[in-house]
């Protein structure tokens, strides 16, 4: 079963470019504790001059989950997989994007590691064409595609 590998964090700034006076400091942007831009809301233009960055329950919690940097599948919010590498998303069906766009589909829950799951299929191959010592060519080919995923016995 996959474990949910991202949990919220404590909380989100919306920095400015100094301190609140009669003469305030300017939005810059709302940020997680690693300095990542998040989109927390919705800009709306109240009609009277002003405007508003209107923060939902639901934007809030996305905005609290941070991004996944280790390289691997996870499952989004929806169950769509979506690759990560690096800073580089790619949400099967769509474009590879950074994280920004795709906070929207947070939380994420990371599928089980290459080298795992590799582990497993190449055992069952080993069981298949028998003991150490039988087939020590297959088993030699066997070591070579262990070594291409990742796996360390």
């Amino acid at each position: 079963m996959p474990e949910q590998n991202s949990k919220p964090t404590e909380f989100i700034d919306v920095v400015f470019d100094g301190p609140p006076s009669h003469e305030s400091g300017r939005f810059i942007e709302v940020e997680d504790p690693n300095g990542w831009s998040v989109n927390a809301g919705e800009w709306i233009d109240r009609g009277d001059g002003t405007w508003a960055l209107r923060i939902s329950p639901e934007s809030t919690a996305r905005a609290l989950y941070p991004m996944p940097r280790a390289k691997g599948w996870y499952l989004d919010k929806d169950g769509v997989p979506i690759h990560v590498d690096g800073d580089r998303y790619n949400r099967v069906g769509q474009h590879a994007n950074n994280d920004f766009h795709y906070r929207e589909f947070a939380p994420f829950t990371m599928l089980r590691p290459v080298p795992q799951s590799a582990a497993e299929v190449l055992a069952d191959v080993r069981n298949m064409i028998g003991g150490p010592n039988s087939g020590a060519l297959l088993h030699a080919e066997v070591d070579k595609i262990a070594a291409k995923y990742g796996v360390t016995q």
